[in-house]
């Protein structure tokens, strides 16, 4: 029964989530992390887990635990890919629908946006947006976007069914978000063949209008043994002729594709037959390129070698023509020599022009390559550079019984160090855009404060940090503020100083004996014209219950407990607490908070934020993405001149 969220007082419907997974725990945590994460107010989770041999189960269970949208399904055995894809859909009771990759991972606004475009498109049947490949390791591939002419929103029903068995990615859209009945009345004919998710795809898009929203909001984890895998299996006969089956099979037995789509079965076969042959192609051509390559120095050889690969093709196409070949003559050994020898011209051709093509792009054509590739080993080497000199800074310490205190200090400095190294290593990895102050806000420097706000005898060898806090929320006007982790109250007095109606709710724990700074707790402002202005709370962030406070202050600054999960639960509820349009700061982005610089290692993969060039100050901005967003104009000085010119000059890290 389809469900909407209306009985818990929003009138929004239900998403269902499906996430079908077999041993995919390397990648199962970030997946998961960024559906919980999704900004739509009403989804359900469902993950079925087919017997899986690895971590899979501890880290669902773990989900499932904590978050009462994830519902957990283990398959006793092993059921195969097909029967888990389908267990998900099976168990759904949202209005709409998506399947999720279990080692892919999604911004926080994909749902969001998608339903959105749905709910006013209602002839549509699912919608989907522009897509990021990324590697293992999370670095950009490429990017797959659906303009103009490849827009399936602005195809009929057989020019989006001819467009989708074709070369371009429209697979993608098996990870579109789906009107849920839409999918449940296809579901039946899901093929159950290698690549059947572009023939499943295909179904869809002869059904009904398919919307794209062009903004990068998925995330696919490209994995090159995945794909090797596929192409080995691919070259089974066996393989092809079934998906061809599987195509045709679908298109006549499928109840929710139209009859007059039906009657252009022909053409779809045909296009889908040219597409396997464009394919196989594709992977000859490869292989023989390879094998020229191979033995270009003996070139007899890689003429013979060349030679033998065309024959083989061109029996096995002649193989595959079956009968076709024994009417034109009585001797399929004449077919095949024929078509061998023809074959291996046309074939030395194409090798020969597409040897022509590769010297032109190399020498010629791609100069825009050629300078992205000398970029990317000028960056490369400059972040070896990086990372060598600062571990040329401390070698390993050698123990000495005579000088222990020059061990211990050289252990010391070695430890320093490697904490520098893993800041620098994770910020580079970070999706954290370094702006100056006046970048951000051009108006900055019109506001004053009182010098105060910089705390003398601080450890932070940095002491601005707060005071550039405070004037952000004043040129902001900002009227409500929150703030984790009190202390002294110092930075409390300054924020309440942003307008004279400004209120700020200052956040510590209560006070105990064993916690050193609990005598000092406030001491800045109480006893002070904006001690009124100041409500105290004294708890524990973990049970604050931002429910009576949601969305009511217009800026957040955390400065509490630097732990990982302290900051991941100190940052939900932070966003929790904002009201659209507001600001989020954080403090101690640096080396020496080993957890909070982890914590946000992962989390700005999907909401990316700003630091502060020279301060460990992060910063989000309601509305404003950081890495579409344009600076202002600095004044021109002798510093950024040298900055702009000498790219080696390393950014001192100012603590640790």
């Amino acid at each position: 029964m389809l469900q909407s969220t209306r009985d818990h007082g929003l009138d929004v419907p239900l998403v269902s989530i499906g996430v079908p997974v077999h041993n995919g725990a390397r990648f199962l945590e970030r997946a998961l992390v960024s559906l919980r994460a999704q900004d739509y107010p009403a989804i359900e989770i469902i993950i079925s887990d087919n017997a899986s041999s690895d971590e899979t189960h501890a880290i669902c269970a773990r989900h499932a635990g904590e978050d009462a949208r994830i519902r957990l399904i283990r398959q006793t055995e092993n059921r195969g890919p097909h029967a888990n894809f389908e267990a998900v859909c099976l168990e759904a009771r949202g209005r709409y629908f998506m399947w999720a990759a279990d080692d892919d991972f999604w911004l926080p606004t994909f749902v969001s946006r998608l339903v959105a475009e749905l709910e006013a498109h209602s002839e549509a049947g699912a919608a989907m947006c522009a897509t990021r490949r990324v590697r293992e390791d999370g670095t950009p591939l490429d990017e797959i976007r659906f303009l103009g002419r490849d827009d399936l929103a602005r195809m009929g029903a057989l020019r989006r069914g001819l467009a989708v068995l074709t070369p371009r990615k429209y697979n993608l859209f098996i990870y579109a978000v789906y009107r849920a009945e839409f999918v449940r009345k296809g579901l039946p004919y899901f093929p159950r063949v290698l690549g059947g998710d572009r023939i499943f795809v295909l179904q869809f898009a002869l059904t009904a209008p398919l919307r794209y929203v062009d903004e990068i909001l998925y995330l696919r984890t490209h994995r090159p043994a995945h794909e090797a895998s596929y192409l080995a299996q691919f070259k089974s006969l066996r393989v092809r002729f079934g998906q061809f089956r599987a195509l045709c099979a679908m298109i006549y037995r499928s109840a929710i594709i139209p009859g007059r789509a039906k009657l252009a079965l022909p053409i779809l076969a045909l296009a889908y037959a040219l597409f396997l042959v464009r394919k196989e192609a594709f992977q000859v051509k490869t292989e023989l390129i390879s094998m020229l390559r191979g033995v270009h120095r003996r070139r007899w050889e890689g003429a013979a070698v060349a030679l033998a690969g065309l024959f083989a093709t061109a029996g096995y196409l002649a193989d595959a023509a079956g009968g076709v070949s024994g009417r034109l003559t009585a001797s399929p050994l004449f077919i095949w020599t024929v078509l061998g020898i023809l074959g291996a011209i046309v074939g030395l051709v194409l090798v020969k022009l597409d040897a022509y093509r590769r010297f032109w792009l190399r020498n010629v054509g791609d100069i825009a390559g050629r300078q992205r590739e000398v970029e990317a080993r000028y960056e490369n080497f400059e972040r070896f550079a990086k990372f060598a000199t600062d571990l040329l800074l401390a070698p390993p310490p050698s123990r000495s019984d005579v000088n222990l205190e020059g061990w211990a200090y050289g252990q010391n400095n070695q430890n320093t160090v490697r904490k520098q190294v893993y800041f620098a290593r994770s910020l580079e990895v970070s999706r954290i855009r370094e702006l100056y102050l006046k970048e951000i806000f051009p108006d900055i420097e019109a506001v004053s404060l009182p010098i105060g706000a910089v705390n003398e005898v601080s450890g932070h060898a940095n002491k601005a940090d707060m005071l550039y806090v405070c004037a952000i929320a004043k040129l902001r006007g900002a009227k409500r503020i929150f703030e984790f982790g009190t202390y002294q109250g110092r930075t409390t007095y300054h924020l309440a100083l942003a307008s004279e109606q400004t209120q700020v709710t200052t956040l510590d724990l209560p006070p105990d004996p064993k916690w050193a700074y609990s005598k000092y707790n406030g001491i800045y402002f109480r006893g002070t014209p904006v001690e009124r202005r100041v409500t105290q709370l004294f708890q524990d962030s973990r049970t604050l219950d931002t429910r009576p406070l949601a969305n009511s202050f217009d800026f957040v600054f955390v400065d509490a407990d630097h732990s990982y999960d302290s900051v991941k639960n100190d940052t939900q509820k932070a966003f929790e607490l904002l009201c659209p349009g507001g600001i989020i700061m954080w403090h101690d982005y640096a080396p020496k908070s080993a957890g909070l610089v982890q914590f946000f290692k992962e989390f700005t993969q999907q909401r990316p934020l700003f630091r502060v060039k020279g301060t460990c100050l992060l910063l989000h901005i309601d509305g404003v993405d950081p890495m579409t967003f344009e600076p202002h104009p600095m004044l021109p000085s002798l510093e950024l001149e040298h900055k702009a010119t000498d790219p080696f000059q390393i950014e001192q890290i100012y603590h640790h």
